[in-house]
């Protein structure tokens, strides 16, 4: 019984700190949800546009022909908005 009790307190204790650190890192405000919820929605995109070339060409797309169906000019624009995604 005394060992039940001591790991509800246990149990208990860690939850509590738990909630206090992290009550301790910044929230995103709306702008920010909004601003990386985009840049992840592009990357996901991006990959289904590189998904569907694959398959029309038999074999993975080289960075300037997933670039070109993407309708993005530049691989290193590409690369940029698949960071950011990620």
């Amino acid at each position: 019984m005394l060992t039940t009790v001591k790991t509800a307190q246990t149990d208990t204790d860690l939850v509590r700190i738990y909630l206090r650190e992290i009550g301790r890192v910044p929230l995103l405000t709306h702008e920010q949800e909004v601003f990386y919820g985009k840049q992840v929605q592009r990357a996901i995109a991006l990959q289904l546009v590189k998904d569907s070339l694959t398959k029309q060409l038999g074999r993975e797309p080289t960075l300037d022909e997933w670039a070109k169906a993407s309708g993005i000019l530049d691989c290193t624009q590409l690369t940029k908005a698949i960071a950011d995604g990620e």
